[in-house]
């Protein structure tokens, strides 16, 4: 039971699907990686990708002592937005150009433009 539970753990993921044909989209939880349960939803027409930044925090502290630290690293955050406003957030990175190369397929792909709102 315990080996089964630990596999269940350990292959789940989330995702998102498109499909432009049906104009649906479905937020999906996958369980040992292909069991995929999640509603399909409608959409009247994709917006646009666009990609925001954000800041982390974590506080660490020593082993024996009561002395803490705390680390910040900015994250960029990739959203696509659906035209009733809806957002759905697609991908996280530290990297920005890195994500940017990870949207340009999907952006072709789907026919809509990446809007760049970090200022950068």
């Amino acid at each position: 039971m315990f080996v089964c539970l630990a596999l269940l753990v350990i292959t789940a993921g989330e995702g998102t699907n498109i499909n432009v044909a049906n104009k649906t989209y479905q937020e999906y939880t996958s369980f040992f990686f292909f069991l995929k349960v999640g509603p399909a939803i409608q959409y009247d027409f994709l917006d646009k990708i666009f990609i925001n930044t954000s800041k982390i925090s974590q506080r660490v502290y020593t082993a024996h002592t009561s002395i803490s630290t705390v680390h910040s690293k900015r994250v960029y955050n990739a959203f696509l937005k659906l035209g009733e406003g809806e957002k759905i957030k697609l991908l996280s990175k530290t990297d920005k150009e890195a994500l940017k190369r990870k949207l340009e397929p999907v952006a072709h792909a789907l026919g809509i433009m990446i809007e760049d709102n970090t200022g950068q």
